[in-house]
């Protein structure tokens, strides 16, 4: 069906699995339902994949979701930017 085709395009573009970007589409992981927290790696490439930029997708998110740091540069830009909020 459409659906199925649309995630299978999406796999070959961004190089996830069909069963990751079911679950991030649901926002939970398949068969336990815990929540699911893209990398901001994850999140490029699928902006990549949709032929918009990553501000873009962020801004179309929902406001309270969740991204996980995956390397010491991010982490270190998140002290500093959560600081600076304070």
């Amino acid at each position: 069906d459409e659906h199925d085709m649309k995630l299978a395009e999406m796999e070959k573009r961004t190089g996830l699995s069909r069963t990751y970007l079911y679950a991030l589409r649901r926002g939970k992981r398949y068969g336990t339902d815990t929540e699911i927290i893209p990398t901001i790696t994850t999140i490029k490439s699928c902006a990549r994949a949709m032929g918009m930029s990553f501000d873009e997708l962020l801004q179309m998110l929902d406001d309270d979701i969740r991204i996980q740091y995956e390397s010491k540069i991010e982490s270190k830009i998140s002290a500093v930017v959560e600081k600076n909020l304070k």
